[in-house]
């Protein structure tokens, strides 16, 4: 066993873990017991788990046992399994990252959103009215409700009070003549 110097709570935690895992056949004692002491009772019982069961391992076992092994070779990977906060951040384990394990793998590339449409068509096809930016939004958006496109044009670019929601969320000024939009930039 490597000298690495552990977190007790960080230790109990993973010791807790494990027992919660119901991958033991008896409990690790937590309470009571020095860290030398847990250090080894922890170690001997993650080598009793079978092999076949080493991907249901909660990932804070995991790490801490490869720290406790002496087997980690990343740096950055041994901060996180004696630094507590760390611990309870990296839940995801692998090599992977988090945003990359949430992210579907098929999924199309992000398109942009309604009220970036909205901008897009004024400052391409402008001057154009309410009806023809919702035209276009019905077109670009087929999944999305027709009468709520139309509520959210209306929130961002309707309305007497000057500057309008989008002028002063994307800094920009319309030009607004007989009902129709075009751009100016600021």
């Amino acid at each position: 066993m490597a000298s690495t110097k552990v977190e007790y709570k960080v230790l109990r935690q993973a010791a807790k873990d494990l027992n919660d895992s119901d991958l033991l056949e008896k409990k690790l004692k937590i309470q009571g017991i020095k860290q030398k002491a847990l250090e080894e009772v922890f170690m001997a019982a993650v080598d009793s788990i079978p092999e076949e069961n080493d991907e249901k391992i909660p990932q804070t076992v995991f790490d801490l046992y490869e720290i406790l092994s002496g087997t980690v070779s990343d740096a950055s990977e041994k901060e996180q399994a004696t630094d507590p906060k760390a611990s309870e951040k990296k839940r995801d384990g692998g090599n992977e990252s988090s945003a990359a394990k949430k992210a579907p793998k098929n999924k199309a590339p992000k398109r942009p959103g309604i009220i970036a449409m909205i901008l897009t068509t004024i400052e391409k096809k402008g001057p154009i009215d309410l009806d023809g930016i919702h035209t276009v939004l019905i077109k670009e958006f087929p999944d999305k409700d027709a009468d709520s496109m139309k509520a959210t044009l209306k929130a961002q670019i309707s309305g007497k009070k000057r500057p309008l929601r989008m002028e002063r969320e994307k800094d920009v000024e319309f030009i607004i003549k007989d009902g129709k939009y075009s751009i100016e930039k600021k």
